[in-house]
């Protein structure tokens, strides 16, 4: 404890970091400094940004008030065996007539063995009798960038970039943010709207330069929340705020990165809307990492952040082929196609097995209606004769795409969600889907589909994903303005909030999912974002026990080769590098060139393909069987070692016994190119290089050297110490 100007300071320090904390009336986490790094995080009045208003019959009927500040009511110095946790209590001030005794309890944390920061935050309305409703919640630390009275970038903040992690400008099919990454001077707030960018929500952000910098990432299992980071104009000390938190005259203003604590994003956390009598509400931890280097550096302590808790590779990990029909047979989605039959089915298993295929994956159209996941007997003869059939004539196992939602409205009535006026909310008509969305919430709906899906893998299907999920309507959510209010359940027999919450909606999918993978562990499960488009951090809900194994490639199965080309499918590297839980994806490889770039470029990012879309009588036939095959000579590196990467256009893949490795090498231009690769010894994990096939290699100053040439819009692949035989 030291006094600076009358104030009392706590210093709380380790061999990585110094946090300092002013206490007194106006509580502030000020000053956050990286030992090793020497990165000054924060060294602003720390942010605590809360309005509280009326709620229902409440007691208080007061305005709508934003809180003054925050004042110290106590702290104490909690140590356990991994880690000493500073936890510090305060107490809202509003205006005379605003809410009273809502307080905060504010938690860090600093590791003996571990170089990160953690914080966690909670709400507490200890004694307070009325409920709240809450808005404008915005905590985190402060760092400033720009000082108005100095008239300069601080610490050279115009070098540094402010990155999403895990992905820049594109996530999937659907989401175009126009910008990677955002530079000091793009984090100004517009000056009338008083909002900027990045308008955006993330897992963690990252802020660099070319030599140093620090990720602030949030983590939650219990609900959906995002990290928040934004530009903010603060008024320099000494000066009087004008309205708001905002002072009259802009040139009082300072720019500072504000980053980490808890924000809104997207409407998440859900349950930072209210406050009620005597309530707790604790939000998911931040999580702070201090490095050298450029910003790829921060992604990869992402991936530790996320394997810590459970989110890694599972050494067990398999994967296999699978071929999809539905690229040759169609789906009758909004046409007039044929349900697939028996013969043309044993067919496109003769091209599963003939192409070296392990999987035959049945998309839409098994059931007796999307959705039923009853598998239509009449049609397609019994499940287990099906599977059999597969097994003894094709050496194939069954995969099978199940729908959430259903094409029906006649099964019990129960499962189906609900509008304000208690009918079942029907699928929109600007599809060309009809039926009824369920309410996953739903225990009628969570003990049918379990008993369906169980009674499937029981005749020996193998592997289940889970598609149409959304929370919104069929139509995909970037259709709906982000602040208007989604389609959602209003039944109150179903047992959740009226209206239902994403969360509900997600858990209610994710119990299907755990009920099923605890009777038949075996079984393999993808299981798309849970809300939909991407809604969710991609960690959500998976790690526990009986979770789902692999997520879904974003949808970049139509046209593969055009979502490379145009940038979208660039993403999957971002991925990559922050990510090792499993990706599966689908190619249609009639879209493919005779260099199958697309193939391998989704082979060096997904862990799990499908592939589908040809025949024997297709001139690219022969090229696709000479693929399949190097993929299987390769599949250890590709599916089940570790990512390294190198730079976008360049992959690593190594065995995780550090005796091998592959790199793939991509052109994306029209013109034949040499590239010089230059890897640090240290990242392959290879001790020497003694065989090398498709580059030259040589060692440079601890370096791997790899010449390679590349043909136009063409992979190469180039592999060290790879025995022949493989």
């Amino acid at each position: 404890m030291v006094d600076i100007d009358g104030e009392e300071v706590l210093v709380f320090e380790n061999d990585w970091w110094r946090l300092k904390v002013r206490l007194g009336q106006s509580l502030s986490p000020y000053h956050l400094y990286s030992i090793p790094t020497g990165q000054l995080l924060a060294d602003q009045h720390y942010c605590y940004q809360l309005a509280a208003g009326p709620l229902g019959p409440s007691g208080y009927v007061g305005p709508t008030t934003r809180s003054q500040r925050v004042e110290t009511v106590g702290w104490a110095l909690v140590p356990d065996e991994a880690a000493d946790h500073l936890v510090i209590e305060g107490r809202f001030i509003f205006s005379a007539d605003g809410p009273t005794d809502i307080r905060i309890e504010h938690t860090f944390s600093l590791f003996r063995e571990a170089s990160r920061l953690e914080e966690r935050i909670s709400l507490v309305h200890r004694y307070g009798r009325d409920r709240h409703e809450l808005s404008d919640l915005r905590f985190g630390f402060r760092k400033l960038l720009f000082d108005r009275q100095r008239y300069t970038w601080v610490n050279n903040a115009d070098r540094s970039r402010l990155v999403p992690v895990p992905f820049g400008r594109h996530i999937g099919q659907s989401v175009d943010h126009r910008m990677a990454s955002y530079a000091a001077t793009d984090l100004v707030p517009n000056n009338w709207a008083h909002v900027g960018l990045p308008d955006r929500a993330a897992e963690a952000w990252i802020w660099a330069d070319d030599k140093v910098g620090f990720i602030s990432a949030k983590y939650s299992q219990g609900h959906i929340e995002f990290g928040v980071a934004d530009g903010e104009l603060v008024a320099q000390p000494g000066r009087s705020a004008g309205i708001g938190s905002r002072p009259i005259d802009s040139a009082d203003e300072n720019l500072c990165l504000r980053f980490g604590g808890v924000g809104i994003a997207r409407g998440c956390p859900e349950k930072a809307a209210t406050l009620c009598s005597e309530q707790r509400l604790s939000f998911g931890v931040s999580i702070y990492e201090a490095f050298g280097g450029e910003w790829t550096v921060g992604l990869a302590r992402y991936k530790d952040i996320l394997n810590d808790r459970g989110h890694g590779l599972v050494p067990t990990y398999r994967s296999r082929l699978h071929w999809n029909e539905l690229y040759n047979l169609g789906w009758r989605c909004g046409s007039n196609e044929p349900l697939q039959e028996l013969p043309a089915l044993w067919a496109e298993a003769e091209l599963a097995k003939s192409v070296g295929a392990e999987v035959f994956y049945f998309d839409p159209g098994w059931d007796l209606h999307e959705g039923s996941s009853v598998w239509d007997t009449s049609r397609l003869g019994d499940v287990g004769d099906f599977v059999t059939t597969l097994r003894s004539k094709f050496g194939l196992e069954l995969a099978l795409h199940v729908m959430v939602h259903t094409k029906s409205t006649d099964e019990d009535p129960r499962i189906y969600r609900r509008r304000r006026d208690g009918e079942i909310d029907l699928w929109s008509d600007d599809t060309p889907y009809a039926g009824g969305y369920i309410c996953p919430a739903s225990q009628a709906w969570q003990e049918q589909k379990t008993a369906r899906l169980a009674q499937l893998a029981q005749a020996g299907v193998a592997f289940f994903m889970f598609d149409f999920v959304n929370y919104g309507r069929a139509v995909p959510e970037r259709y709906i303005d982000p602040g208007s209010e989604v389609p959602s359940c209003w039944s109150s027999e179903h047992g959740h909030n009226v209206p239902l919450t994403r969360g509900e909606h997600a858990a209610g999918i994710m119990a299907v999912v755990c009920a099923v993978k605890k009777l038949f562990p075996h079984v393999v499960i993808e299981a798309h974002d849970r809300i939909g488009d991407n809604f969710a951090p991609l960690y959500y809900q998976h790690g526990r026990p009986f979770a789902h194994d692999e997520l879904w490639g974003f949808e970049y199965m139509w046209d593969p080769y055009l979502d490379l080309l145009s940038g979208k499918a660039l993403s999957l590297y971002e991925y990559n590098l922050a990510y090792d839980i499993p990706l599966y994806l689908h190619l249609n490889s009639s879209h493919d060139s005779g260099t199958w770039l697309a193939f391998w470029w989704y082979a060096s990012c997904c862990r799990h393909l499908g592939i589908g879309g040809l025949t024997p009588e297709s001139p690219a036939w022969p090229g696709l069987l000479s693929t399949v095959r190097t993929y299987h000579r390769l599949y250890d590196f590709l599916a089940r070692g570790d990512f390294v990467g190198i730079d976008v256009l360049a992959h690593g893949h190594v065995l995780r016994d550090r005796s091998s490795a592959v790199i793939i090498a991509f052109n994306l231009g029209a013109s034949k190119i040499r590239r010089e690769l230059v890897v640090d010894k240290d990242r392959l994990g290879l001790s020497t290089v003694h065989t090398v096939s498709g580059a030259d290699v040589s060692v440079r100053d601890g370096n791997i050297v790899i010449g390679v040439e590349i043909g136009p819009m063409s992979p190469t692949i180039v592999e060290l110490n790879v025995p022949s035989g493989r």
